[in-house]
């Protein structure tokens, strides 16, 4: 038997016996864990259950979760009621239930960048397939696991959130320079209004084409440069070239007005 998954049918096991013996447990890996995730067919469709029972507000144990996979007609798919026993059996507690549960995600993940990759290679052989998509797969790929590993933490308890603006707000006031506590935008009344570009912060500049929306992004970009930070300037209108002169004011003949 493969030691892997193995280790991953334990521990699929002790998740899934633990939200069966323990109505407290569900909400401790409700952000983590999706029914595609599980390493088993068995364990997916027993998972997918529970979480349906979960966001319908229904309880949760051995007869009830037996029921819900009866009315679905999923019992022995779920390898039937003494599996059910089996798996309420092997815990006695949601101890570790979330280490568990970022466990089995993380194989997941690893599951998936193996396929992702393995496909890439496939294509990569095949003449058949556009060498631009090939070449754009693997970043779709990378992003769609970013995406996967950051996903959890975008739901925080309201303390949690409380006692992190307060941080940072005490943060943003040791770092103030003249009132401006965050990255600054080299025009005085934008500062006064913003305190400086802030971490974790979109700005999207708007306005009617050919009114200087270029150029106040690059008086914005050097502003940071010229802070200590450092700055990429992207454009799909214009040349770096183009870009460049109209930075640094020179025209096409090399002199400077």
């Amino acid at each position: 038997m493969d030691t892997t998954n193995f280790q991953i049918t334990e521990i699929e096991e002790a998740v899934l016996g633990a939200l069966i013996i323990e109505k407290k447990a569900f909400p401790l890996v409700a952000q983590t864990l999706r029914p595609e995730m599980f390493y088993h067919e068995k364990a997916q469709t027993l998972y997918a259950v529970l979480e349906n029972m979960h966001r319908n507000n229904e309880p949760i144990d051995i007869l009830t979760v037996k029921e819900a996979l009866q009315k679905q007609g999923k019992l022995d798919e779920a390898s039937g009621a003494y599996d059910i026993v089996r798996l309420s059996s092997k815990v006695t507690s949601s101890a570790h239930i979330e280490l568990h549960a970022e466990h089995i995600k993380d194989r997941y993940l690893r599951r998936e960048l193996i396929v992702g990759i393995n496909s890439l290679t496939s294509r990569s052989e095949a003449p058949t397939y556009d060498i631009e998509d090939i070449l754009n797969a693997p970043h779709l790929l990378t992003d769609r696991i970013e995406n996967e590993c950051s996903w959890t933490q975008q739901l925080r308890p309201m303390q949690q959130l409380m006692e992190e603006t307060i941080a940072e707000a005490e943060q943003r006031i040791g770092n103030s320079k003249n009132g401006v506590t965050g990255i600054p935008t080299g025009l005085a009344g934008l500062d006064r209004l913003t305190s400086g570009w802030q971490a974790c912060d979109q700005n999207i500049i708007a306005t009617r084409p050919s009114v200087g929306k270029t150029a106040i992004a690059l008086h914005l970009a050097k502003a940071a440069a010229s802070a200590g930070r450092h700055v990429v300037f992207y454009s799909i209108e214009m040349q770096g070239e183009r870009l460049s002169v109209r930075r640094t004011g020179c025209n096409h003949g090399g002199e400077t007005p």
